[in-house]
């Protein structure tokens, strides 16, 4: 016999079983049908509730993702420009005394009225030299 005569032997098989064991439920009374309910839940009550297993390989595989999520990411990124070495060396403190003197010189300040001007006319002396 080739496996698919012996599975559909097999399938035929548990289907009569299955009716003769639906034909019999049937003909069970209210109180042997109680307890046999009752007999299987005291059977199901005996059995521990299972949780996921936890495998030692499970560990590795969480360890996995976030190497994937977290480590590859940041190794593909390029690097974030460095700032030129004249504000690189200038703290937050340098220039809130810049600010302090500009405030507090006595000079006219009609020079600085035209700002965007002077930060243009800086930008293209540095481009053109």
């Amino acid at each position: 016999m080739n496996d698919s005569a012996a599975d559909r032997t097999a399938l035929e098989a548990a289907e009569h079983t299955t009716a003769a064991l639906d034909a019999e439920a049937d003909q069970l009374n209210a109180v042997e049908r109680a307890r046999l309910a009752a007999a299987r839940r005291r059977a199901l009550d005996r059995v521990p509730a299972r949780a996921l297993p936890i495998r030692p390989w499970h560990g590795l595989a969480v360890a996995a993702v976030l190497v994937a999520v977290l480590v590859v990411p940041a190794l593909r990124t390029p690097p974030a420009p460095t700032p030129p070495a004249a504000t690189a060396s200038a703290s937050p403190v340098d220039g809130l005394f810049n600010d302090l003197a500009l405030l507090s010189a006595s000079e006219d300040v009609d020079f600085y009225q035209d700002l965007e001007f002077l930060i243009w006319l800086e930008d293209n002396n540095d481009n053109a030299g």
